[in-house]
């Protein structure tokens, strides 16, 4: 998964669900179906205590719920986490907390985990929302049993793909402008977060997904960083305006990334990026061009790859397959070229630029950040979107986008939410 960086300067107010404030008094039993009836906590280390529902909740079963006719699942409280996959088998850093005795947002209003959103066209496929919270997450990245992402509290978090009760558990925290995140990966089994923070200094940061009391720096004081990709255990990054970097995602690289690509001539700001086993692809703004050089480094002139036209705007967002790069410009136009020839196949345009890819070989597919459009376009050679579909409601807002072999996974940093929904 690759992304661009959107982080608006304003939001929506965060998602607010659940009872209100702790009082230390025993009411009595609450009457189901009575607005503002006093709730039990889901706090079982204080015994007796209860709490008024808010006014638009009503008191089922001693729990604050939605009223039925509003169409939304109501929050259940806080839902346990029973059935969620432990991560006791990951390896983590010493002195890492394991997941049992990891903190979780448990601020967070919760989802089932299992309630889908909106109706079905046919073309619409109806998400799951995994988690819903008060923060405003952005990147995401999946591997075999979780889902991890980064949001505005200065953490990273994961959530079981089965579900986690609307309660992810934190992985480690420290890095409020933490931005897209991927997986690296070493052979044979040993994998790594890692993720770009913008501000203020510009780093690469990594922990284990088991968990770490707090992210270990790969890279430090490298401006502008915005892009990031993963390829095995190496990773790649654009920084400094107009440069590419490569830092080993195990054994790092003593704080000085090698680098791909020198300072472009014309100073150039280098955008997205991704990487496959040969070669490493990235946009650059002041020529609109897409790049594709050797892992171990450009020539200091290279030549680009493919052009754009100029009513689509500079390359963007960059990701690849085993034949394909698949690239979004500026002007919010997606596009196509096969590794073997470039002869570009205008896929998709819509009014909103992207701000991620990801692809699955068959499918390349997207999140449009304006138009909350989160979909996919068969891989082809044509011009147009073939095998289309859409997933969820149009919610402004969608940042990242990532991809396995059941299920689409996005976040979306306007309603705090994160999201699957099958293929």
């Amino acid at each position: 998964m690759v992304s661009r960086p959107r982080l608006a300067g304003s939001v929506l107010a965060a998602l607010v669900a659940g009872c209100g404030s702790l009082f230390g008094f025993d009411p009595g039993s609450p009457s189901d179906g009575e607005e503002g009836a006093p709730c039990t906590l889901p706090d079982s280390s204080v015994p007796g205590h209860f709490a008024p529902c808010q006014a638009s909740l009503v008191c089922v079963g001693g729990v604050c719920q939605g009223a039925s006719e509003s169409g939304v699942p109501g929050d259940s409280g806080a839902p346990s986490d029973s059935g969620t996959p432990s991560d006791s088998g990951t390896p983590s850093d010493s002195g890492s907390p394991s997941d049992s005795g990891s903190p979780t947002d448990s601020g967070s209003p919760t989802d089932s985990g299992s309630l889908p959103e909106g109706g079905s066209d046919g073309s619409v496929s109806d998400p799951t929302v995994l988690v819903a919270s008060g923060f405003h997450p952005y990147g995401i990245a999946v591997d075999a049993t979780f889902v991890y992402f980064t949001d505005d509290s200065g953490a990273v978090k994961k959530c079981a793909i089965s579900g986690c009760g609307g309660v992810p558990t934190v992985v480690t925290s420290g890095d409020p402008s933490a931005g897209p995140l991927v997986l690296a990966f070493s052979p044979p089994s040993s994998t790594m977060l890692a993720w770009s923070v913008v501000a203020p200094n510009g780093t690469i940061d990594i922990c284990t997904p088991g968990g770490c009391v707090s992210p270990n720096q790969l890279v430090l004081g490298v401006d502008n960083v915005q892009y990031i990709a993963a390829q095995g255990p190496d990773l790649y990054f654009t920084g400094d305006a107009d440069m590419v970097f490569h830092c080993a995602a195990f054994g790092g690289c003593g704080g000085n990334p090698d680098i791909v690509y020198p300072s472009s001539p014309n100073g150039n700001a280098t955008t997205g990026i991704a990487a496959d086993a040969n070669d490493v692809y990235f946009g650059e703004s002041g020529t609109s061009s897409i790049y594709a050089c050797p892992r171990a480094g450009c020539p200091a002139s290279p030549t680009p790859f493919f052009t754009t036209a100029s009513n689509l705007g500079y390359p963007e967002v960059v990701a690849v397959d085993v034949g394909n790069v698949y690239f979004s410009t500026s002007n919010g136009a997606l596009l196509e070229c096969s590794k073997s020839g470039c002869i570009s196949a205008d896929l998709y345009e819509t009014s909103s630029p992207f701000t991620s890819l990801a692809t699955d070989g068959a499918y390349v597919y997207y999140a449009a950040n304006g138009t909350g459009e989160i979909g996919r376009c068969a891989s082809s050679t044509m011009p147009g979107c073939t095998g289309q579909k859409t997933y969820g409601r149009m919610t402004p807002g969608v940042q990242s986008v990532a991809v396995d072999n059941t299920n689409v996974y996005w976040t979306n940093s306007t309603d705090g939410t994160v999201h699957l929904a099958p293929k």
